[in-house]
């Protein structure tokens, strides 16, 4: 608790993962929901930078996109942005939900 998702600062699994795709050791990146693996839309953006700079496909439970191909970065982009936004409009709504949750308090 006390730990903000906001950007990959203190995720240490994310940036070992950008470390490991820029020195090209990795081949592909799985995820169940690959746009969730960055906190911020920077974050993604530069993931897909990356990944495209080697030639790293990213697959999800939708399929594999090739992070070289135009339409499959465009199609990663919106879905890291609709992320995003989801996270966004979820801490809009809901303001003192995990501040309620850490008090105990019912919803």
């Amino acid at each position: 608790m006390g730990r903000s998702g906001a950007s990959a600062e203190g995720w240490p699994g994310f940036q070992r993962l950008m470390s490991e795709v820029g020195l090209d050791h990795v081949g592909i990146v799985l995820g169940i929901k690959i746009s969730r693996l960055a906190r911020s839309s920077r974050d993604w953006y530069q993931l897909l930078e990356v990944c495209g700079l080697f030639g790293d496909p990213d697959r999800d439970a939708d399929g594999i996109y090739d992070s070289q191909n135009y339409n499959d970065r465009l199609l990663l982009g919106l879905k890291g942005t609709m992320s995003c936004c989801r996270s966004l409009c979820f801490t809009a709504q809901f303001p003192n939900y995990f501040v309620r949750n850490a008090r105990g308090f019912p919803h």
